[in-house]
């Protein structure tokens, strides 16, 4: 455009010049009549010959240039006969043999609508979103075969529907519905060696919209409320079976808790009739000859001796003792035997005492 105007402005100065040239010529020779026709007439002839030059210059330059823009190619006919691409960048054409005509190379986004069945009989209806750009150097080609690319595309929608199509009929309908993220991979799968027939670069496919009957849908619906029941049902069983293992699990603790704690009870009991018969438990005196019923703690053998002595010292400390244990501070109402209120009084260091 730049160079257009720039050539216009100076073949527009180029005749302006020459007919001021005229002018001058024609203002000398009323002038000066004793100067010969002959210059006159030369410089006439050279007048006209640079206006031509320049009339030339005018159609062919700035009609000439041709500029394709990025994302644009440009297709070179010669009385109708495209004989060559340009791709971006200026270009010079023969104003009076050639013109060109561009042709968008950038990504054409083509919605296709899809009406079908699934394979288990379920109608469907879907929009697929195919992204295309043409190949640039299969253009020429392509124009030879097509004219234009709008008439490309309207010849490659129907087989890029049979596409979409083959790529969904091929499944049922809750395969779809499930695998509805890897459509539109399979869809450009199927679209892309369509579109290399048409000489198309499929370069994304997608599909937004997906629908089924409403009677399908109710159907779903209602499986999927069965299919929740039935994991509610499963739940509430799972739980009631883990209640049921707690419960056991916690009287087996509780058994075993009571049989050790009556074997703790019996123990202790064995313990407290040994040591009132006068038993005491020691170490065995004899250590590298124990008995059999002596026991091994920590590598020393223990047994229950007799202790000779007085049997009634021993029973009145473990009364005593056991007394001071269970007492709550308060003076029993009620005593039976002597033994135990002599204790009752000997804990307070009063003596023994008589009832």
């Amino acid at each position: 455009m730049v160079i257009s105007i720039l050539l216009g402005i100076l073949f527009m100065g180029g005749i302006v010049g020459i007919a001021v040239m005229f002018v001058f010529n024609a203002i000398k020779a009323k002038r000066r009549p004793d100067l010969p026709k002959k210059n006159t007439l030369k410089r006439t002839i050279v007048s006209l010959a640079i206006a031509a030059g320049l009339l030339v210059a005018f159609i062919f330059v700035p009609f000439g240039f041709v500029q394709i823009n990025a994302g644009e190619a440009g297709v070179v006919t010669r009385f109708g006969e495209p004989t060559a691409v340009l791709n971006s960048g200026l270009h010079f054409r023969n104003v009076f043999t050639q013109s060109v005509e561009r042709y968008d190379l950038t990504v054409q986004r083509l919605d296709l609508e899809i009406e079908a069945h699934t394979q288990d009989a379920q109608p469907f209806t879907a929009t697929a979103t195919i992204y295309v750009a043409v190949e640039g150097d299969q253009l020429l080609y392509v124009i030879r075969r097509f004219g234009t690319l709008e008439t490309l595309l309207n010849n490659f929608r129907p087989a890029a529907i049979d596409g979409v199509k083959a790529a969904l009929v091929d499944k049922e309908a809750m395969e779809l519905i499930q695998q509805r993220a890897a459509l539109p991979a399979m869809i450009n799968t199927m679209v892309s060696p369509i579109g290399e027939e048409f000489f198309l670069d499929i370069r994304q496919a997608a599909l937004p919209e997906l629908q089924f009957s409403r009677a399908f849908i109710d159907e779903i619906e209602a499986q999927m409320i069965a299919q929740q029941e039935i994991r509610r049902v499963q739940y509430e069983q799972e739980r009631q079976v883990i209640e049921a293992e707690t419960r056991r699990l916690m009287a087996e603790v509780e058994k075993q808790i009571i049989v050790i704690q009556a074997q703790a009870d019996a123990d202790a009991m064995e313990v407290m009739m040994r040591i009132w018969n006068g038993q005491v438990w020691q170490p065995y005196p004899n250590q590298a000859n124990p008995p059999q019923n002596a026991v091994n703690e920590d590598g020393v053998y223990m047994h229950w001796a007799d202790v000779f002595g007085d049997v009634a010292e021993m029973r009145e400390m473990m009364l005593r003792q056991m007394i001071i244990e269970t007492w709550d501070g308060r003076l029993p109402e009620t005593v039976i035997g002597s033994e135990i209120f002599d204790i009752l009084l000997n804990m307070f260091g009063n003596g023994s005492a008589t009832p």
